[in-house]
């Protein structure tokens, strides 16, 4: 588990450091006009994921605005697009035109079949596809599993004499052709072609394991929280499983670990996994569950577990649950309303996780100079103990200099016909520590007219103004008293009356944005 968060988490940390590349060149070219562009923003959501709100927080930290009347334009064009394409696939693949498609996959790995028909990805039919080419593919016989009752689609190859399609999706389309999603990986391949067909064996072996594990764990629920714990979904993928159930309250720690005890006590027995089939009436009269919301036919397949499980099931399962070897319970949450959802990994996935967590174990061990997992916890304890300790110290100590500051500051006001203003530079603060400091100015003098500017350079400048309520009631605002110096400084300012800041790129600049803030503060009086 530990490895599959690492691996999210270096996805999702490239996506947002080229999504931040993205931003900063976009936001250069807004500079001019202080506008982002829409294609811009749009491109920021579809292909990195940035939701347009966090693209407007970014563009105001950098003094801009974002063209959300075009952004709203080109999702409008996206949502056309889509509708559009599903209507293609509806027409095309539930109006019967695409062939039947037997499944053999149970018994076989790998079917020999023509290619009946070849789709582009837009579902147009093609007479040759070549290398590099979006593909589906249609077989009159098949061993691809098409996604279903949770289970994920099977992948592998499709191989003609010309040329290889790698398949990584199978989906129904309609109630008897099953579609092989794939790319041709070389040569060209024509429909009419005979063609080998075989799945990834060890991708299948895994998937079963994990079907076969979903079944247990569902009879291991029923057992110790009560019958009312039905499956009401699932995911089944290869190595590991989701799955959910109708549940008034989470389930305590103690249970979960009961229930994974359970369930791989359940694996040791080494059951025989019996899958028949059977009429509709006879698995009714069996005690078979049937699962809500699918489908069944007057003939049901039944996977059958020791004495303790019996579903209505089309998925694929291993033999015997002694080749599972390991269930291994994640955690439990909820998903909504009375219903909850338990994930789990199974087989080499399984222990792959345990392994893992020993290693995490081993290494904090290691960091906090223990010898063993006892005496590491113990020393973590004291180690968290005193850092609070610490903390609180720390604490205390910086609100003492920050004290000093504002006072300090407070005592550098000069007066600008009748405006108590104090101006700044404050190195090392962020744009927080800045505002933080001008409002604990600001009332320190809120009895009278006053006016508080603070700036910090570096890698980019920042700028805050604080203003009274009596300031503003003479026309001196926050905004406007910043104006000028957020142009010095390459920016733009806003906020509201009593106070507003200003970012950009012009570090450097900062003296001489503070010191054009006296003549602002009497232009505006004069004009007030």
């Amino acid at each position: 588990m530990l490895q599959v968060a690492v691996s999210e988490e270096e996805r999702f940390s490239a996506t947002l450091r080229q999504g931040m590349q993205i931003f900063r060149a976009a936001a250069e070219r807004a500079r001019p006009g202080g506008r982002m562009a829409g294609e811009d923003a749009f491109k920021l959501f579809d292909t990195f994921g940035f939701p347009v709100q966090l693209t407007e927080e970014l563009a105001a930290g950098a003094s801009l605005s974002v063209d959300m009347d075009r952004f709203a334009e080109l999702m409008g064009e996206q949502r056309a697009r889509a509708r559009a394409a599903a209507k293609k696939v509806e027409i095309g693949l539930d109006s019967g035109a695409v062939p039947p498609s037997e499944f053999v996959g149970y018994a076989q790995p790998e079917a020999e079949a023509p290619i009946q028909l070849l789709l582009d990805a837009e579902n147009l039919e093609l007479e040759a596809a070549e290398e590099g080419r979006q593909v589906r593919v249609f077989l009159s016989r098949t061993p691809f599993y098409a996604e279903g009752g949770g289970q994920v689609g099977d992948h592998g190859e499709i191989r003609t004499q010309t040329g290889t399609i790698r398949i990584h999706d199978a989906r129904w389309a309609g109630p008897q052709a099953i579609m092989h999603v794939g790319i041709v990986a070389s040569g060209e391949v024509h429909p009419g072609q005979d063609a080998i067909a075989e799945i990834d064996r060890g991708r299948r072996e895994a998937t079963a394991r994990a079907h076969t594990s979903t079944h247990i764990v569902h009879a291991t629920l029923k057992e110790i929280l009560g019958e009312h714990a039905r499956q009401a979904g699932s995911m089944v993928a290869p190595g590991r499983l989701r799955f959910d159930f109708p549940h008034p309250s989470s389930v305590p720690q103690g249970q979960l670990d009961e229930a994974e005890l359970l369930a791989n006590r359940r694996l040791a027995l080494d059951d025989e996994v019996r899958i028949f089939e059977t009429s509709m009436e006879e698995a009714k009269g069996l005690g078979a569950v049937a699962l809500f919301g699918e489908k069944y036919g007057d003939v049901v397949r039944v996977a059958e577990i020791g004495d303790y499980s019996r579903e209505l099931c089309g998925g694929t399962h291993v033999p015997r649950t002694g080749q599972i070897a390991l269930i291994r319970i994640l955690h439990e949450g909820s998903i909504g309303a009375g219903m909850r959802r338990v994930e789990a990994l199974v087989g080499p996935d399984a222990l792959r996780g345990v392994n893992a967590e020993r290693d995490l174990l081993h290494g904090l061990v290691e960091a906090f100079g223990g010898k063993d997992p006892a005496s590491a916890l113990e020393h973590a304890r004291r180690v968290v103990e005193e850092n609070k300790r610490l903390r609180n110290e720390l604490g205390k100590l910086r609100q003492g200099d920050r004290s000093a500051i504002v006072d300090r500051l407070t005592a550098s006001a000069t007066a600008v016909d009748g405006v108590a203003l104090v101006v700044s530079e404050v190195p090392g603060e962020d744009a927080g520590g800045l505002r933080e400091l001008a409002q604990k100015v600001r009332d320190k003098l809120a009895a009278q007219p006053a006016a508080v500017v603070l700036g910090a350079g570096g890698e980019r400048a920042q700028l805050v103004a604080a203003c009274t309520a009596p300031a503003v009631a003479r026309g001196v605002t926050a905004p406007k008293l910043l104006e000028h110096a957020a142009e010095a400084i390459g920016g733009g300012a806003g906020g509201k009356d009593i106070l507003a800041n200003a970012g950009g790129r012009e570090g450097a600049a900062v003296p001489q944005a503070l010191g054009g803030i006296a003549a602002r503060l009497a232009e505006l009086l004069a004009g007030s």
